[in-house]
């Protein structure tokens, strides 16, 4: 045969060999295209073919790079020339050599300069197609991709031998197709068979429709073209799996529709062992569960987003089973305590606790709660990881499955220890003012607008005997008293008008004292209005009785504000709308959820701030920073503003996308206002007040301070204290400063000494001061309030001269009334003796021991060193002695046993209980020992909380019989005993038991 017919003989072989592959115009398929991008990858280039060599054709199996074109003409085709040989075909710049420099695909788009191609070739010698690669600049191969490429071609040679295979084994298992289809066709499942490698063999009508073609052209293609290719990994290890281990296993997977839409099926598979030749095959039946799947999903995703909103909220959270154990932590939870989540998930939490916390919470928290369902605000010490102690409060509300049994619990904890620092601040400039109240002896309220009490310092509040509590909200006309009200209302009223006024007023004390008191009524304006009043009350007794003959008394007083704190936590959407609302919220800002749940969070910001886009502005720093704080003014729901402290916290997802906001708003406003008051009331203190660091320099000053020295503020701040103090003790009042400072004490300075200071003019005065030392971060600072007495000293000073000619006067009164009742005396004695025994000589005898009895009393008041007041101990003792004397009573034989308290009285009280122990006494000695030797006669005065007891009894014969009472008694020194009982506030009492007993209650002694 000659070459022509030989060639000819060939090519028809060949076309021969390449339609009984039955792969010309067949769809796409995965391992073809994965060649064909591998190709592509390894040699570096745009484009990649698998291109088969018809008659008049070439086809492209596969196409990367020439999208739209499926063939062209095989006279146009390199491969054409490739299927010549066996050999890789390789041209550097198509445009330089002759075969290929005029082809359209060169000259034109999309102008080849660079091929290389390697022949496909069927084990029988037939070249049916090429592998190549092509590029639009010239180049060459290196060795590796010459090499790689050539296997390449090779392996799609063994894909097109496989894929003849399948489609024999198709024609095959038409018989068994047949029976099986009758069984499955009808099914609603999705039933399909496939090789080793995934060559879908068979499927039923429900399977084909589920992808949106017809059985036949599904049978042959791979089943992964039709899994999603996210999950084409876990499928292949499956169906490995599967054919590995021979038994049948379930999964769920996502496939991709004709559409291109992804459904989720789950399939049942199992292998059907090899038969009549054939291979393995895996029958696999399938069901539509995408509805299943997303809301799995979703609520996957719901449950991801709480976790994550949950961990990510800027508090500190946890949850904890029925058991107690933790199931789920914040992130600022775990910051704070310093774990990693993974070593606390699952333990008790108790064992985070002190072991007096844990105690409390094991034997009566917990079980309360899981009974309760809540708990609010329970104080816990919490034990961090480096084995720092933590305050902590917790409010949590717990879960329920359907059945009501416990499901978690969900807790906040608020660390106490973390709001120290602002605290702190707070209170030390809240503790530096009330020292300053403290140290002012006047008693200082503050009543708002409606003239309800809002604070007390603790001088009013000890004047009045009330407690803070008690009164904070009350009018001032239940605090004060209906009488003490009505006398200062007028004033109350027009301080509370803005006008400030001055008063002073007087009242008898309980005890019968009498007081004078300086009242100020200092309106507390702010931008023009009223928002209450401050009342300074200084007991002004001693200037009074300067002018009627009283002292003065010092004054103190003290200022608490009223504080509220409240926090508001809230949700927000990455568009920064509202999505939660709490009840900390609601009580904060006065919104209700309905009125802002959905609605951008800009609502809550003031005019102008929403004007200047700051709810914008937060929002953008948050994203990028992951966190913004800040204190600024708030609107409340009512349109009232509020100073509010702010922390907005970025919360994104675990692929680090931003999902909203968590906002804590703290309302701070009553801080502010308790701040402003305190300052205030220093600053309208009646007494100088300043503070002086340790070194004695001056850092505050208050307006009396300016008046009291004649000083302006700008001449004091900075200067040493010295310069208030007279030349010639200031070295000395140096090493006092320093001595007061090492052992610091709120004290007055000097007890006992004269003090003196010195104005601007150099006049020196005579005060009074009261020391406070402050312990602050910076050392000592003290506080010192300063009184000039000067006026005081002078009132003093009359009142101690009248006192003196007062007291000289006394002294001989007493003297000459003792005189002359003894004088009384003697000549009731002298009358007696001239008078026989009987009723007339008993009753002058009486007589003259009753003129002894109040003679005794003068004596002893003009012997004692204070004229008002008797020892009723000592004249006791002397008063019986004289009874038992004049009565020539024998004391070996009456014993008499006292019993006496130190009680001091005065002469309008000693007389009549003189008089009073004279006839119980007497009476003891006539009667109660008649027809008998000897007896004791008990006499006790005792002091108690209701009054004084006094008690005379004897262990003689007792009461008459019949007697009823004192009062009723023929005795006139008993009816005169009960007269003078009732003077002395009581009523005197007679019983016998072991004897007479006489007593009496005295309330007025």
């Amino acid at each position: 045969m000659t070459k022509s017919e030989l060639e000819a003989n060939a090519e028809a072989v060949r076309l021969d060999r390449l339609r009984s592959l039955q792969v010309l115009d067949s769809e796409p398929e995965v391992i073809f295209d994965q060649a064909t991008r591998l190709a592509a990858d390894l040699c570096l280039v745009p484009f990649a073919l698998i291109s088969l060599i018809d008659k008049d054709r070439q086809w492209f199996k596969s196409n990367i790079g020439l999208s739209g074109n499926s063939e062209t003409a095989r006279v146009l085709a390199f491969c054409s020339e490739t299927c010549r040989s066996d050999d890789l075909l390789e041209i550097a710049d198509a445009s330089k050599e002759p075969r290929f420099s005029t082809n359209p695909m060169v000259t034109g788009e999309p102008h080849i300069r660079f091929y290389a191609g390697s022949p496909i070739v069927m084990p029988g010698g037939e070249r049916v197609g090429t592998l190549c690669v092509m590029d639009r600049v010239a180049r060459q191969l290196v060795e590796g991709q010459r090499t790689a490429l050539t296997g390449l071609s090779r392996m799609v040679a063994t894909a097109l031998l496989e894929r003849e295979r399948r489609l024999k084994l198709v024609g095959d298992l038409a018989r068994t197709e047949a029976t099986y289809r009758t069984i499955v066709e009808g099914q609603s499942e999705l039933v399909s068979l496939a090789d080793e490698v995934g060559t879908l063999t068979y499927v039923n009508g429900a399977y084909a429709e589920f992808f949106g073609l017809q059985p036949e052209s599904m049978v042959g293609r791979n089943l992964f073209e039709f899994v999603a290719e996210n999950d084409r990994e876990s499928v292949a290890s499956h169906m490995r799996r599967v054919l590995s281990e021979g038994v049948g296993e379930s999964v769920a997977n996502r496939m991709v529709c004709a559409r291109g839409e992804e459904r989720w099926v789950a399939w049942t598979n199992r292998v059907v062992p090899a038969q009549e030749g054939l291979g393995r095959a895996i029958h696999s039946v399938g069901r539509d569960v995408t509805r299943q799947k997303l809301t799995e999903e979703a609520l996957e995703q719901s449950e991801r987003r709480t976790r994550l909103l949950y961990e990510s909220t800027p508090a500190m959270l946890h949850s904890i089973d029925p058991k107690g154990r933790l199931v789920n932590v914040s992130d600022v939870w775990l910051r704070t305590l310093g774990y990693e989540r993974a070593e606390v998930i699952g333990r008790p939490v108790v064992e985070l606790l002190t072991p007096d916390s844990q105690r409390r919470a094991l034997e009566e928290e917990l079980p309360g709660f899981f009974r309760s369902g809540s708990c609010d605000n329970v104080p816990y010490q919490m034990v961090s990881k480096d084995g720092k102690v933590l305050d902590v409060l917790l409010s949590a509300v717990l879960e329920r499955d359907a059945d009501g049994e416990p499901l978690r619990s969900l807790a906040v904890v608020r660390d106490v220890s973390e709001l120290r620092t602002t605290a702190a601040q707070l209170r030390e400039s809240n503790h530096v003012l009330q020292l300053v109240l403290d140290s002012v002896p006047a008693r200082i309220s503050y009543w708002n607008a409606a003239s309800r009490n809002q604070l007390a310092n603790r001088a009013f509040l000890e004047g009045y005997g009330v407690t803070q509590a008690e009164i904070t909200g009350r009018h001032a006309k239940d605090v004060l008293g209906a009488d003490w009200y009505q006398r200062i209302q007028a004033p109350i009223e027009r301080g509370l008008a803005g006008h400030a006024g001055h008063v002073e007023v007087s009242f008898v004390t309980p005890n019968g004292l009498r007081r004078d008191v300086d009242m100020h009524f200092t309106p507390d304006l702010r931008e023009g209005q009223v928002h209450g009043l401050f009342v300074f009350a200084l007991d002004v007794t001693a200037r009074r009785e300067a002018e009627r003959g009283l002292a003065d008394r010092e004054k103190r007083f003290k200022l608490l504000i009223d504080g509220v704190r409240d926090y508001a936590i809230y949700m927000l959407d990455a568009e920064g709308r509202i999505a939660t609302w709490s009840a900390g919220a609601e009580r904060t800002k006065g919104f209700r959820a309905a009125d802002v749940v959905g609605k951008h969070f800009r609502m809550l910001f003031t005019p102008e701030d929403i004007a200047a886009e700051k709810p914008e502005q937060e929002l953008a720093e948050a994203a990028i920073e992951g966190r913004f704080e800040a204190e600024d003014w708030r609107i409340r729901a009512d349109g009232r503003r509020f100073w509010a402290g702010i922390t907005l916290s970025a919360i994104r997802n675990d692929r680090g996308h931003l999902v909203g906001y968590a906002k804590i708003t703290r309302d701070l406003t009553e801080q502010m206002k308790q701040k402003l008051v305190l300052e205030r009331a220093v600053e309208l203190a009646p007494c100088a007040m300043l503070m002086v660091d340790a070194s004695g320099t001056i850092l505050m000053v208050n307006a009396q301070t300016e008046s009291t020295f004649g000083y302006a503020r700008d001449d004091l701040l900075g200067q040493p204290l010295e310069k208030l103090i007279p030349t010639r003790w200031r070295d000395q009042h140096e090493r006092l400063r320093a001595g007061f400072l090492a052992h610091a004490t709120v004290r007055t300075m000097g007890a006992g000494l004269e003090l003196r200071a010195m104005r601007s003019n150099g006049e020196e005065f005579p005060v009074e001061i009261g020391l406070s030392p402050i312990e602050s971060a910076d050392g000592i600072t003290t506080l010192a309030a300063i009184f000039d007495i000067t006026e005081r000293r002078r009132q003093q000073a009359l009142i101690e001269q009248a006192l003196a000619e007062k007291e000289t006067l006394l002294k001989e009164v007493y003297h000459r009334v003792k005189n002359n009742l003894q004088v009384v005396q003697s000549l009731l004695s002298l009358q007696s003796q001239t008078l026989p025994d009987g009723a007339a000589r008993e009753a002058v005898d009486d007589s003259a021991q009753r003129v002894r009895a109040m003679a005794l009393v003068h004596e002893k008041l003009y012997q004692s060193g204070n004229l008002s007041a008797v020892s009723l101990q000592v004249y006791v003792k002397d008063l019986v002695d004289q009874i038992a004397e004049a009565l020539g009573t024998d004391r070996r034989k009456v014993r008499l046993h006292l019993d006496i308290a130190d009680v001091q009285t005065g002469l309008d009280n000693a007389v009549p209980f003189g008089l009073l122990l004279t006839e119980l006494i007497t009476n003891c000695l006539k009667h109660a020992f008649e027809g008998r030797q000897s007896g004791d006669i008990w006499v006790r005065l005792s002091r108690e909380a209701d009054g004084d007891h006094l008690t005379v009894s004897d262990n003689g014969v007792g009461l008459p019989t019949g007697f009823n009472s004192a009062a009723q008694s023929t005795s006139m020194g008993l009816q005169l005993a009960d007269g003078l009982a009732h003077q002395l506030g009581g009523q005197l009492r007679a019983h016998t038991a072991n004897g007479a007993v006489l007593s009496a209650r005295l309330s007025r002694l």
